[in-house]
């Protein structure tokens, strides 16, 4: 009788606080027997002010381990004021990941690379080339690591090399870090607009922007895409879950322009399994997909309007 395949998920939870606290919670989780109930745990000092714990456990046990550390968060804090100010971010590992590792150089397709740095550290806003450097914070989505990141990096590209990027306008929908838009901006694009919902991360896009010498090139907004002042856009990169690309794909495709052979959707940030679902809503607006890329169960579409199938 074959045996089930057990799939297994990395996670971290990211716990903010104040030092004292971390520091009694760092010493709880490592004297309890949760390195027993919860395998490969890991307990790592993040900053003065941030714990994470990541473990590689079945699906299954990935609610206990959140409810776990929470518990105990709440037990190595004192004071209500604190209790209250306690902050709790459950991330995949690897999204976690990205805020210790700092210095590393990500690889990504092309030769192009992403070096992580800690928040204040000053670089010279003249990166090398094919290299972009990216500050990172643990509720900012974009080091480059995640697998959703690097497809939409092929997918642009990709676009690239078609000739679809210089001079292009173009919109990022959901841009975190800035990681995507900067790139459109380093490969000659000629607007760019970033999106996203938190001003916070809006300024680390900025930031990220500026030290990539790119700041002027992009406009980085809180406004939804149905209230920007442009009418048109060439190329629309939308690296988002499922749900959100859903709810603003009609935006999206009211926002594309369809002449001078330009007209394009580059989506990523959901499973393979997606990729036929999201096709078939596309094709009934018009929309032809012409190039997909997968990695480790992830996937992301290059699409365009079919009134364009020929240019």
């Amino acid at each position: 009788m074959s045996q089930k395949k057990i799939c297994n998920r990395s996670i971290a939870v990211i716990l903010k606080s104040d030092t004292d606290s971390l520091k009694r919670l760092k010493e709880i989780l490592e004297q309890s027997d949760s390195c027993l109930t919860f395998p490969n745990l890991k307990i790592e000092s993040l900053s003065s002010n941030r714990l994470g714990v990541m473990a590689h456990l079945p699906e299954e046990l990935v609610d206990p381990f959140i409810s776990f550390v929470s518990s105990k968060a709440n037990q190595s804090i004192s004071s209500q004021s604190n209790k209250d100010n306690l902050d709790i971010l459950v991330v995949d590992k690897e999204c976690c990941e990205c805020v210790f590792d700092h210095g590393q150089q990500i690889k990504l397709p092309k030769g192009w690379q992403v070096r992580l740095l800690p928040p204040g550290e000053k670089v010279k806003l003249d990166p090398p080339d094919k290299t972009i450097s990216m500050y990172v914070c643990e509720d900012v989505f974009g080091s480059g690591l995640h697998s959703s990141t690097q497809l939409a990096f092929k997918a642009i590209l990709y676009l690239h090399n078609m000739g679809k990027i210089e001079g292009a306008s173009v919109i990022d929908i959901g841009t975190g870090s800035g990681i995507l838009a900067i790139l459109t901006a380093l490969l000659d694009a000629k607007e760019i607009i970033g999106i996203d919902i938190d001003m916070d991360i809006l300024e680390t896009a900025l930031k990220n922007a500026k030290i990539n010498g790119v700041a002027t090139k992009i406009s980085f907004t809180t406004s939804p895409i149905d209230q920007l002042s442009v009418e048109k856009a060439d190329i629309i990169v939308a690296n988002l879950t499922p749900s959100v690309l859903y709810e603003m794909l009609e935006d999206m495709i009211s926002m594309i322009s369809r002449f001078d052979g330009n007209g394009w959707l580059v989506l990523s940030g959901h499973s393979h399994r997606c990729r036929d679902d999201i096709s078939k809503r596309l094709k009934r607006h018009g929309f032809q997909m012409v190039k997909y890329f997968s990695m480790q169960g992830w996937s992301a579409e290059i699409f365009r309007a079919k009134d364009n199938a020929y240019a």
